[in-house]
């Protein structure tokens, strides 16, 4: 606390990294703080958002994650110009409505909190180029996740989703996308669409089949499809120019990797 207070009088300052600092509670005179521009509270132990933070002028990044937290404040959607917004694992079950403002969002982390339902004002986060919202319960995606035309990452695993819309193909940006552990039996044939993804992880789902859309992804480096129901596979994957890893690892037949010979 003492080391705290003395944080608090360098008012100037811009940048404060408390990363795993075994901070349980800080003192309000952190409040001169007011031209911080990126805060790191992550990992430590904090039941609750300090209410100082609301008297910063204009914060671009935000670092709560792993802590002990049950809810976010709204005042945090005051900050309209921040880019990166850190909550996971946390305890958090629901996301306000009063962060729809928080437009310029880039990297949104939410991941292993208590949220089953993604607020439809997420998807019209049009800057974001990071979504994790894994192990939280979610049921479905909906049809607006087209509207994320930025996004390069995208994190679901661990829920109870079953299939992805049709407008998951419109993700033009997207590179790297993991869904292992959900309930998915097919995929959209939009997928195709995906000229950028490079690493696709579908592990403990529930496929049998990929669409032949799928031989369009001529980008794609890693492809993980293990622990799901296959008894065949595409003949298309050996046209893959640029797949180097596969798994299939638990389906109840393993690929013949003869397809792959002369490959390089």
């Amino acid at each position: 606390k003492e080391i705290l207070t003395l944080i608090s009088k360098l008012v100037s300052l811009r940048t404060l990294d408390l990363r795993r600092c075994m901070v349980f509670k800080m003192p309000d005179s952190m409040g001169d703080l007011v031209h911080l521009t990126h805060l790191d509270l992550g990992s430590n132990f904090l039941d609750t958002v300090p209410n100082w933070i609301e008297k910063i002028n204009d914060l671009r990044y935000l670092n709560l994650a792993v802590n002990r937290l049950k809810e976010v404040p709204v005042f945090l959607g005051q900050f309209k110009n921040i880019e990166t917004l850190l909550i996971h694992k946390n305890e958090i079950s629901s996301f306000p409505i009063d962060f729809s403002d928080l437009k310029n969002l880039k990297y949104l982390n939410l991941y292993l909190n208590k949220i089953p339902n993604i607020p439809s004002f997420v998807w019209y986060f049009e800057n974001l180029q990071t979504l994790s919202w894994g192990l939280s319960g979610v049921k479905s995606i909906s049809p607006e996740i087209g509207n994320l035309q930025n996004l390069e990452y995208l994190t679901f695993v661990g829920n109870k989703i079953t299939e992805l819309p049709d407008s998951f193909g419109a993700l033009k940006n997207l590179k790297a996308t993991r869904l292992h552990k959900n309930r998915i039996a097919n995929l959209p044939d939009t997928i195709g669409n995906l000229e950028k993804l490079e690493q696709l992880t579908l592990y403990q789902n529930q496929l049998n089949n990929l669409p032949e859309t799928f031989a369009k992804l001529k980008n794609l480096e890693k492809l993980n499809i293990g622990w799901n129901k296959f008894e065949t596979y595409p003949t298309f994957l050996k046209e893959l120019p640029k797949l180097r890893w596969l798994a299939t690892f638990d389906n109840p037949v393993q690929i013949d990797t003869s397809i792959f010979e002369g490959k390089p």
